[in-house]
């Protein structure tokens, strides 16, 4: 794909979007979208067939954006800062937002594929790294801590929204009595789930400011 249609398309995905979050998915109209997007509905039509279409494009946003493997950092530490930048994206990322809405419909309005399995998968992905590198303690369950975590996500966006101290806090919190039912004393002891750590990652991928800190392996 050339690179203005690549252009063209995240600018629609994006606009769809806002305009998803803003309006919600039923009341949404296609030739709002192209506007806003200072585009045509002709245009919007060669990237996406539909306004499914574009819903199904807005699933595929890359959860793990911005979350990186560092050497000598235990793997759990991966898992950690998917959960942080996952709280910041959901309120300051319109795709992922929007993504969440769109996850939540149910049949018929939503004629795509649930994104749940896959969101889930994409989570227990680091637990699992963990797991083999010896860093969880026994008898852990991954699916059962891939699901805490998820519902954590998921039910804290509305507690948090329109509330950047609940943001700064909420997955902090979440690791702070989870982590010792998982992570090994050793590893535990490594581990960085602070607000502060979370806030960083955020400005790293562009979402905003933070306190002018240097990132560092945990």
């Amino acid at each position: 794909m050339q690179e203005r249609a690549v252009k063209t398309r995240a600018r629609l995905l994006t606009t769809a979007s806002q305009v998803f979050n803003e309006r919600g998915y039923n009341r949404a109209s296609v030739t709002e979208i192209a506007a806003r997007a200072h585009s045509t509905a002709g245009a919007l039509y060669h990237h996406f067939s539909s306004k499914a279409g574009l819903a199904e494009g807005i699933l595929t946003v890359d959860l793990t954006e911005g979350v990186e493997r560092n050497s000598g950092a235990p793997a759990l530490q991966e898992w950690i800062d998917l959960g942080l930048l996952l709280t910041h994206r959901v309120q300051a990322d319109p795709q992922v937002k929007a993504a969440l809405q769109l996850a939540a419909l149910d049949r018929p309005t939503r004629t795509w594929a649930s994104p749940w399995a896959s969101w889930k998968a994409t989570v227990t992905r680091p637990l699992l790294r963990a797991q083999q590198a010896g860093e969880l303690l026994p008898r852990v369950e991954l699916a059962a801590v891939a699901s805490l975590f998820m519902t954590n996500w998921v039910g804290g966006e509305s507690l948090t929204s329109g509330d950047d101290h609940a943001v700064k806090t909420q997955m902090n919190n979440f690791f702070t009595y989870t982590l010792p039912g998982v992570a090994t004393p050793g590893v535990l002891a490594r581990l960085d789930h602070s607000p502060e750590r979370g806030l960083l990652l955020r400005e790293r991928i562009g979402l905003g400011a933070s306190p002018a800190t240097t990132l560092v392996p945990a």
